[in-house]
């Protein structure tokens, strides 16, 4: 089963600013950056597709080439909320089973909510994520006057993502827009075709960014350390270790460094990243790279270790956790590292979404001591603080 998800971001809403809400920052990040890796890093949707005007598809795909969002494709949106996710639908016809609908501007997803709304999915061809109300609620005239007051009970306010059979959503969109109808969600699309759509439970956190109040509260939930008790910053340390051999390329701190011997490993066995991934796990309290990234299986031979490395600090970013600094010597007789430290620093840096002077890598020799002295293998470590 491949899951897609559509995400519309082409609304013309501006009360923010002169910059569209997908594209403000939250804690330093755009929200739709925030958005994508709760979607994508919770392993749960195979591509998703941002729906956006024509003139800022180039500032997205810029975005997306930045934070290493390769399963991201964009297309252009329509008059309306509904055109624009209709257009998205089109785009992946033919490419998924089912499909995800979450607002751009919804980054506080998780995957509770994920796992509630794609479960159902084969028993109900429509799942939608909502809250029961807490307020009363009251119908009211034009002039003002209450009308109605619904038991409040039986009420819920209707939130994203929102799941479906991607072509029972298909023909409804291409039924409500044979019909001129526009609906206020794409549930209603099935609804009013007479197709069940289960509720279930979201989360008053899964907040639409529409105000400014929003966006002050979005920085709240997003970064924790803005709470009485301030930062906690955590210790971590990482150590790695391969033998050298002929018939295969050095790659260290994601660069290939000319040499006549290479790092024997299942992957591309560059130490250096090893170690700063283990120094990272260890920080956030979450095991090792050979608990995520098992020798044992065939996915991760051959792997390049800066994908790895990637997927460690989204790890840690979803646990609450970014990087503040990093330390690292590696341990080599031979070849001589220090013309290649610039660009591993950046590369390394370019991973971690964070300024190059925080990264700072050291290169040792063994004075001839040792299997490392000898030329057997490098080493490299790593020591990291969080917060």
């Amino acid at each position: 089963m491949t899951t897609a998800a559509v995400i519309p971001a082409a609304g013309s809403g501006r009360r923010m600013g002169e910059t569209a809400k997908p594209l403000l920052d939250i804690g330093g990040i755009p929200v739709i950056i925030h958005t994508l890796r709760a979607l994508l890093g919770s392993g749960k949707i195979d591509h998703a597709l941002i729906v956006c005007r024509e003139a800022e598809m180039p500032l997205y795909r810029r975005l997306l080439v930045e934070h290493n969002l390769d399963r991201v494709g964009t297309t252009a949106g329509g008059a309306e909320r509904q055109n624009s996710v209709f257009n998205g639908l089109r785009q992946l016809r033919g490419q998924a089973d089912r499909v995800l609908i979450h607002d751009a501007v919804r980054p506080f997803i998780d995957e509770d909510i994920l796992d509630r709304v794609i479960e159902p999915l084969g028993r109900y061809a429509g799942v939608v994520a909502g809250v029961p109300l807490k307020d009363t609620v009251k119908e009211i005239a034009a002039d003002g006057t209450v009308v109605n007051t619904p038991p409040r009970e039986r009420l819920w306010a209707v939130q994203t993502p929102q799941a479906f059979d991607f072509q029972t959503v298909y023909e409804s969109h291409q039924a409500a827009e044979r019909d001129g109808f526009y609906g206020t969600d794409d549930a209603v699309l099935l609804e009013r075709r007479g197709i069940p759509v289960l509720m279930v439970q979201g989360s008053y956190e899964n907040i639409k960014l529409t105000t400014t109040e929003d966006i002050r509260l979005a920085e709240a939930l997003i970064q924790p350390t803005t709470a009485p008790a301030g930062r906690i910053p955590r210790v971590g340390t990482g150590y790695d270790s391969h033998r050298l051999v002929e018939g295969r390329p050095l790659v260290l701190g994601g660069v290939t460094v000319p040499h006549t011997m290479g790092l024997q490993g299942h992957s591309d066995a560059d130490v250096l990243l090893h170690a700063l991934a283990d120094a990272l796990l260890g920080a956030a309290g979450e095991g090792d790279i050979g608990g995520l990234f098992p020798d044992t299986d065939p996915r991760w031979h051959g792997a390049d270790s800066a994908d790895l490395l990637l997927q460690v600090r989204l790890l840690i970013e979803e646990r609450g956790f970014r990087l503040i600094n990093a330390d690292m010597t590696v341990v080599a007789q031979s070849p001589r590292l220090a013309p290649h430290i610039p660009l591993m620093r950046a590369r390394i840096a370019g991973i971690m979404e964070t300024d190059i002077g925080n990264i700072n890598i050291k290169a040792k020799t063994a004075e001839g001591m040792g299997p490392i002295g000898n030329g057997e293998g490098i080493e490299a470590y790593a020591v990291v603080l969080v917060e």
